[in-house]
C-alpha cells in the first residue's frame, strides 16, 4: 500500500455509534454504484428552492462522479 493513502477512517456522529472503514469494506462496491450515490447527494445539493430540482443533471452528475473516482 501507499503510505500517502488512507486505508482507514474513522466516523462519528453526533449521535449514535462510531465506525471504523477500511479499503476492505468498498471491495465489493462497483464504481457505477458510488457514483450514483455521489451524483444523487450533488443534485440534492443543487436543488434550487425555488425551481426545484433538476432531474435532467443527473446523467452528467453520474459521468462527472466516475470520472472524479477513476481518477
Amino acid at each position: 500500500m501507499n503510505e500517502h493513502v488512507a486505508t482507514r477512517a474513522e466516523v462519528e456522529g453526533l449521535i449514535g455509534k462510531s465506525a471504523t472503514h477500511t479499503l476492505v469494506d468498498g471491495r465489493g462496491v462497483r464504481v457505477q454504484q458510488v457514483a450514483f450515490q455521489v451524483a444523487k447527494l450533488a443534485l440534492e445539493l443543487l436543488e434550487d428552492p425555488k425551481q426545484g430540482r433538476k432531474p435532467w443533471m443527473f446523467p452528467n452528475l453520474v459521468e462527472l462522479a466516475k470520472d472524479w473516482i477513476t481518477h
